[in-house]
């Protein structure tokens, strides 16, 4: 959702917010669950083809759809300052 990706010659960093319905697969079945998260990426450019040189995910929910993320969170990190690349 939305990135913020800042270039400085063939360097580059990235923030991306995710929020996903998922499927995830149990001895029971499988269950509907949202996801939510936020990537923090370094790129590089090689041969003229960007690359990932580093990537960061750090999960701020993994829950039941049915529960909603209020009342069970299966994972919780809690969300930290997030600053936009170039930020100090």
């Amino acid at each position: 959702m939305n990135p913020i990706i800042d270039v400085q010659g063939d360097k580059a960093t990235g923030i991306w917010k995710l929020f996903q319905p998922c499927t995830q697969v149990t001895a029971d079945g499988p269950r509907a669950v949202w996801l939510a998260a936020i990537y923090e990426d370094d790129y590089v450019k090689i041969g003229g083809k960007w690359m990932f040189k580093h990537l960061k995910v750090d999960s701020l929910f993994f829950t039941p759809y049915e529960d909603g993320w209020v009342k069970k969170q299966f994972a919780f990190i809690p969300p930290r300052a997030v600053k936009t690349p170039g930020e100090s």
